[in-house]
């Protein structure tokens, strides 16, 4: 099987599911399928996922920089954006590979397992092995495991757990719940070139129950968690029906641009409409804040273009830009109490 043949299903895999087979598989082995998240549905989204691939407002958005990381756009749009960019970077690549062991035949089929592998693509130091076992406790429900082992290795003992979860079947009502932890800790010492990201990520998700484009558009609650030493993030992600949504981080983390100070305590609270405009409502503490500041509130606006559209903090940090009328919400968001 050719290396490129290997990257182009990696890509589509994660869209089409099982709409991409290398292998001919029988039906029995689907079921095995159905409990994993496919890439573009565990996607942490924020505002620019509404705006619509050649519409004004895209248009806008790239030349604002937003999309490039230059320009004018707004400053905590930005900074959730690069949370999210490295969240959704990480699961993209992982869960790229399951779906692409998951999709070839399998080694080995039993009454309440499937195991795929050992597998290892031409040019990578590493040999992946993926298994997906039915709960014995609850009809329609899977744990699921991606480990990793040195290439040269032959030895059950050096396999290292890459990520681990749990999801329900096409016929269990939680069909689309489920959740994994990512070790990119692990990934890293396995291949540190082809898995340059560190740290631990837990994803829990609430999907629509049906995979197709229209489901894409529907309701869906994703909560990511990540820790990479010191620093750590927690993203409650939301899209609302009509392209609506909903974003809120809380971190502790450095907010500096250059990446080179002391670390803060923040929550940042964004919500948009349709078409990507939205407004943020921030709190930050500690880290480089004088010690006679104790909370710092911010409020900012942005439009479609993503460029800051009002701007205030509680201490006169940056200078006010625009009136709060710009804002297309009133208030700030506040997150339910339950998913």
């Amino acid at each position: 099987m050719s290396t490129n043949r290997l990257i182009l299903c990696a890509y589509i895999l994660p869209l089409v599911a099982a709409g991409c087979q290398l292998e001919a598989t029988d039906n029995d082995v689907s079921r095995f399928r159905e409990p994993l998240p496919e890439t573009s549905r565990i996607t942490v989204l924020g505002p620019e996922d509404s705006v619509a691939a050649g519409s004004k407002a895209s248009a806008s958005v790239m030349a604002n920089g937003a999309a490039t990381g230059e320009g004018n756009w707004a400053k905590y749009y930005a900074f959730t954006r690069q949370v999210r960019g490295g969240m959704n970077h990480a699961t993209g690549d992982i869960l790229g590979l399951v779906w692409l062991l998951a999709n070839m035949e399998p080694t080995d089929v039993s009454d309440r397992q499937a195991t795929w592998g050992p597998f290892t693509e031409d040019l990578s130091p590493v040999s992946y092995r993926f298994i997906v076992r039915e709960d014995p406790k609850e009809k329609g429900g899977y744990a699921y495991l991606l480990e990793g082992r040195p290439k040269a290795s032959k030895s059950d003992s050096e396999w290292v757990t890459v990520l681990e979860g749990q999801g329900y079947g096409a016929l269990n009502d939680k069909h689309g719940q489920g959740k994994f932890s990512l070790d990119m800790d692990a990934a890293h010492k396995l291949d540190p070139i082809g898995s340059p990201d560190e740290g631990v990520l837990n994803i829990t998700h609430e999907l629509p129950r049906q995979r197709d484009l229209k489901s894409l558009l529907e309701p869906r609650y994703i909560k990511a968690e990540m820790v990479k030493g010191a620093e750590n993030w927690t993203a409650i992600s939301r899209r609302q029906e009509l392209g609506t949504g909903s974003l809120l981080v809380t971190a502790h983390a450095d907010v500096d641009d250059a990446k080179n100070t002391k670390l803060e305590d923040v929550s940042i609270a964004s919500q948009w409409k349709r078409g990507g405009a939205g407004r943020a409502d921030v709190t930050m503490s500690g880290g480089d804040l004088p010690a006679t500041v104790k909370v710092v509130s911010v409020t900012e606006c942005w439009g479609e273009d993503f460029a800051r559209a009002y701007y205030k903090d509680s201490v006169d940090f940056e200078p006010p830009v625009g009136d709060v009328s710009a804002c297309v919400y009133a208030n700030a968001y506040v997150e339910p109490a339950t998913p």
